[in-house]
C-alpha cells in the first residue's frame, strides 16, 4: 500500500500531509506528485510549468475549501484558481488558472529554477519520509524546448539506504519491477 500526496512542494505541507498518513497507517509507503522543470532563468521554468501546476493547485482547493499549512497569499491564490478553473484548458500553459498562479506562491508549490538548485529542493522533500516522486515536466502548451532536457528529468532511484540520481532525456513509459537474486546454485 502507498499513498501519494498531490499538496505541492511546499516542506510545511508535505510534512503535514506525512504525519496526518503516519497516523492512520505508520508503515504505509509515502510519496509525492511534483512539479519540476529545471532552468537557470525561473520565470521560464514557472511559465513551463504553469499549466500542470495549476492542476495540481485545483486538487488543493477542489471543493473550494483548502486544508493544511499555508500562508494567506497561498490560500488567496488557491481560491483564485478554483474559481478560474476551465476543464477545456485542463494543464494548459496560458489557461484561465494558470494565469492565477503568482510567483511566490509558484516557487514554493513547484520545483523551479537551476537543476542544483531544483535537487535541493527534492533532497529535502525525500528528506521528509517520501520514498517515491511523481516528476510532472513542462506543460501542456508550455514551450518544452526552452528547458534543458539534459537538466529537465531527473530520476531518483534506491537501493536500500542508497540513492541514486539518473539523468535522462525522455520518459518512455513507467514500469515497477522487483529484482530478486536467485542465491547460490
Amino acid at each position: 500500500d502507498r499513498v501519494t500526496f498531490a499538496l505541492g512542494a511546499d516542506p510545511a505541507r508535505v510534512a503535514w500531509g506525512i504525519e496526518r498518513a503516519r497516523n492512520t497507517s505508520p508503515d504505509v509507503r509515502l510519496g509525492a506528485f511534483v512539479n519540476v522543470v529545471c532552468h537557470d532563468d525561473v520565470a521560464v521554468a514557472r511559465s513551463l510549468a504553469s499549466g500542470g501546476m495549476s492542476t495540481f493547485a485545483r486538487f488543493n482547493v477542489m471543493h473550494g475549501t483548502t486544508h493544511g499549512p499555508m500562508d494567506d497569499d497561498a490560500r488567496s491564490t488557491l481560491q483564485e484558481v478554483h474559481g478560474a478553473y476551465d476543464m477545456r484548458a485542463h494543464t494548459r500553459t496560458g489557461s484561465p488558472q494558470a494565469e492565477r498562479l503568482t510567483a511566490s506562491f509558484a516557487e514554493r508549490f513547484a520545483v523551479l529554477g537551476p537543476a542544483d538548485a531544483c535537487l535541493g529542493r527534492l533532497r529535502e522533500l525525500v528528506a521528509l519520509g517520501l520514498d517515491h516522486l511523481v516528476i510532472v515536466g513542462p506543460s501542456l502548451g508550455s514551450e518544452p524546448e526552452r528547458a534543458n532536457p539534459w537538466e529537465s528529468i531527473v530520476i531518483i532511484v534506491q537501493n536500500g539506504a542508497e540513492r541514486f540520481c539518473i539523468h535522462a532525456d525522455e520518459l518512455i513509459g513507467e514500469q515497477q519491477v522487483v529484482v530478486k537474486g536467485l542465491g547460490s546454485a
